[in-house]
């Protein structure tokens, strides 16, 4: 019994559904917050297909670049579960692709900064030197501060 609560803690921790689950919250209160009620609709389900998708990919990333620490139990998890991520990685890119559309356009316009900053915290983007907006000293905790705030 253990064993399966112990590799259902670990789903959800390496599988990017807390995370995703915490945007999916933040939303909710925002939307309480300002009509007093919250529901499901397409934004909510793009934010939290999008977190999924951005910290899976993140986790995939992070991996290449960490192969001196996989012998520590988080690290260890991860590599045991990189399958299990990208298929994470795939579901999220296609269904917050698909809610994307359903967005209102001025949404549309307003979440592509946010978008291009998360891709740029989770993917290398300067040749040659392999480095994402997180590597940058002082930069990752306003970043995410920053993106979550605006899509929440």
């Amino acid at each position: 019994m253990i064993y399966w609560i112990k590799k259902f803690i670990d789903l959800i921790l390496y599988g990017n559904f807390w995370i995703a689950l915490g945007a999916l919250a933040m939303a909710f209160q925002t939307q309480l917050i300002i009509d007093g009620s919250f529901e499901f609709d397409s934004l909510t389900y793009f934010i939290f297909f999008s977190t999924l998708f951005l910290y899976a990919v993140h986790r995939i990333v992070g991996i290449s670049k960490l192969h001196e620490y996989f012998e520590l139990e988080r690290y260890s998890v991860i590599t045991h579960y990189k399958s299990h991520i990208r298929i994470y990685a795939l579901v999220g890119f296609l269904a917050s692709a698909y809610f994307f559309f359903f967005l209102h356009r001025n949404i549309q316009l307003v979440i592509v900064i946010p978008a291009l900053l998360s891709l740029g915290y989770a993917i290398p983007f300067l040749s040659g030197k392999r480095k994402r907006l997180r590597d940058f000293d002082n930069v990752k905790i306003f970043l995410v501060a920053g993106v979550w705030a605006m899509v929440t």
